[in-house]
């Protein structure tokens, strides 16, 4: 069986400034992101372009779609080592190239039906949820809060470029 690619993934980056300090922020398409290629990524970060690694941040869509790295340790490492670690490096450069004067707007918005609990108290009294080990549905006593709908949204309107959301 060979693998099909349905949607492309992006590891995308958004600098941002105070005139003095930049900021990145990462957003990967993948499940979630270990600290030790986090880490790896901003020490280059910080050499290649002088951003303090305090000043860069990753998020992830906790996508599904993401690639099933079920392949052993050799594998993954190829992975993390020739297309995530480079596909994060070089969003650096454009994302600092792009950098113009912009208003920062806040919002929010109802998503309903993309939001989800997944933190579940058990019969036994304790959580459980996709982080929390395993557990059967059976033994689902209760939802710990009920699934907020609501969407945060940034959006840096820009003079001359495209806004940012």
């Amino acid at each position: 069986m060979s693998a099909v690619n349905l949607d492309p993934l992006y590891a995308t980056c958004v600098a941002i400034s105070d005139g003095e300090n930049k900021v990145l922020f990462y957003h990967l398409d993948l499940t979630g992101c270990k600290t030790e290629v986090a880490n790896y990524c901003k020490a280059e970060i910080e050499k290649a372009h002088g951003i303090p690694q305090q000043n860069i941040f990753f998020t992830v869509t906790h996508t599904h779609s993401a690639p099933a790295l079920n392949c052993g340790m050799e594998c993954i490492t190829k992975y993390i080592n020739e297309v995530l670690q480079p596909g994060i490096l070089a969003a650096a450069g454009p994302a600092l190239e792009d950098l113009e004067e912009a208003e920062l707007y806040i919002g929010s918005g109802k998503t309903d039906g993309l939001n989800y609990v997944r933190r579940y108290l058990l019969s036994d009294g304790t959580y459980g949820g996709d982080n929390f080990g395993d557990f059967k549905k059976n033994n689902i006593v209760a939802h710990e809060t009920e699934a907020d709908p609501t969407m945060q949204v940034l959006r840096w309107k820009r003079k001359t470029k495209k806004d940012i959301l």
